[in-house]
């Protein structure tokens, strides 16, 4: 894993993520509409997705641009430790033509600021990324989602009273 900050920041992929989490209370599957989703192997929250802000910002320059979103986020980030984060206990089924998830909201200390500061860094307001950890999901496959607008398009609330008791584990 390529990480780019000593608090289990990584870069890949074109996701800037918060790593190395750990969870109680999760199954090896779920049942959702009759479909058995096996339980992630990994868990992490995406808090920015530069291969999908880059071409909002400059589509001709993009790489350079996901370059430049790293650096913003590492700066900001020295200053304002961003591995705090709670569990909403919001539930989500996401759904996109062959991938399937289940996924549960985070509020992540920070996130908001970040996105105002990169939308005044970069001259042009930028979607807010919706912070979320998959925790199942058809094929290992995540589904991105930049926005709350995306969640509304592509997930429904679920209701799932076998992870009421879903916690993070201390570290």
């Amino acid at each position: 894993m390529n990480y780019i900050t000593e608090r289990h920041h990584t870069f890949e992929n074109g996701y800037i993520s918060l790593r190395d989490m750990r969870f109680t209370g999760l199954s090896s599957e779920i049942v959702v509409d009759g479909e058995a989703l096996p339980v992630q192997t990994e868990h992490h929250i995406s808090l920015v997705c530069t291969k999908d802000l880059a071409p909002l910002i400059d589509a001709e320059n993009s790489a350079e641009v996901e370059q430049q979103l790293v650096q913003a986020f590492l700066q900001y980030e020295a200053q304002n430790n961003m591995t705090d984060y709670e569990l909403t206990g919001d539930f989500y089924f996401v759904e996109t033509e062959d991938r399937k998830s289940v996924v549960v909201g985070c509020k992540v200390l920070h996130l908001a600021e970040l996105f105002d500061q990169l939308s005044v860094i970069f001259g042009c307001k930028l979607p807010t990324q919706y912070a979320h950890i998959k925790l199942y999901a058809r094929n290992n496959a995540g589904i991105p989602i930049l926005s709350e607008e995306v969640l509304e398009r592509i997930a429904r609330p679920i209701e799932l009273p076998e992870l009421a008791g879903l916690h993070k584990e201390q570290s």
